[in-house]
């Protein structure tokens, strides 16, 4: 095994209250990985994040995230939600309004190229009035590009809720809200939650009174769960498969994916001796169906002859 690399941590000089923690997450496209957190140095609750490499450099210096007009921010006690998207992040926060204005939830995109931070909230999803101290959020991506966003609402002297929302891979929001949890008194907390390409998992603590202190989990099936909240799952794919036509060709060819998960695809024409002829795609794509063409042309633009070729893709 070959040593560890020791980097000299690296400080990002938060002043958080003493029960908000730090979220982390790495980020595999492009080698970084990015620290969030709440500063309340200047009264307010404002969030902040900050991207590093692996060799212990800082690549963007502190950055504010929230750069629109918000009241009070609840985030997960303990830890923000931060999640790898692309050569990005996303964010889920929880905004409580001060003026009794409709609460709500903002997913926020965090993209950075070219030693560049950009800040894009994609969604708002209005909320009953919260109240402050609530706001528990957490989310998980499944390999089909689908997100699963949980938070706890609570509504003094009603009932307190774990509900839940679906974003598609391109970040916006479909279906309807579903109920997770509900409980007419008492709290609900830590909401958790992991999914793959069948099941969705949730946990969640209830706190119904002095000494009672119940552990959930739920299971879901995302093929149910698709349909219960007004979703067509039967039109994402779940595997790779590639279609091509006219076969035999004489000029163009189209080529027909369909992905079943977020990853980068390659897709490569090779002769009957091997030989790579030319490369059609190598980008990273969200789940769903593509169209290419191939013109019957080298990656020189030189036409090839007659002859059986073979597509290849690497998923």
């Amino acid at each position: 095994m070959e040593e560890p690399i020791n980097i000299t941590p690296n400080s990002v000089d938060p002043n958080m209250e003493n029960y908000y923690g730090i979220g982390l997450c790495v980020n595999q496209s492009n080698a970084t990985y990015m620290v969030c957190w709440k500063d309340t140095r200047n009264g307010g609750y404002d969030i902040y994040g900050h991207i590093f490499n692996f060799i212990g450099e800082s690549l963007s210096g502190s950055f504010k995230i929230n750069e629109y007009e918000l009241g009070q921010i609840s985030d997960s006690r303990g830890h923000f939600t931060i999640k790898e998207y692309g050569n990005g992040y996303i964010i889920p926060l929880v905004m409580d309004r001060e003026n009794d204005e409709l609460d709500g939830i903002y997913l926020n995109e965090i993209t950075f190229e070219n030693d560049s931070v950009n800040i894009l909230p994609h969604f708002k999803q209005h909320l009953d009035l919260i109240y402050p101290a609530s706001g528990e959020i957490t989310m998980d991506i499944g390999s089909n590009g689908y997100g699963y966003v949980i938070w706890h609402q609570y509504i003094p002297n009603e009932t307190t809720q774990l509900k839940g929302i679906i974003i598609d891979p391109n970040l916006n929001m479909i279906g309807n809200n579903w109920e997770i949890s509900s409980i007419d008194t008492g709290y609900i907390f830590y909401p958790s939650i992991s999914t793959n390409d069948d099941y969705l998992v949730c946990s969640w603590d209830e706190y119904v009174s002095q000494t009672e202190s119940i552990a959930n989990i739920a299971v879901y099936s995302l093929d149910s769960l698709f349909v219960n909240v007004g979703i067509e799952n039967n039109l994402l794919p779940k595997s790779f498969l590639v279609n091509a036509y006219p076969n035999p060709f004489n000029s163009n060819i189209a080529i027909d994916l369909d992905i079943g998960k977020v990853g980068i695809v390659k897709v490569m024409i090779y002769n009957i001796l091997g030989e790579q002829v030319t490369q059609i795609t190598n980008t990273n794509l969200n789940p769903g169906k593509y169209q290419l063409n191939w013109n019957g042309k080298n990656e020189n633009g030189i036409p090839l002859p007659s002859g059986i070729y073979f597509i290849y893709s690497n998923l």
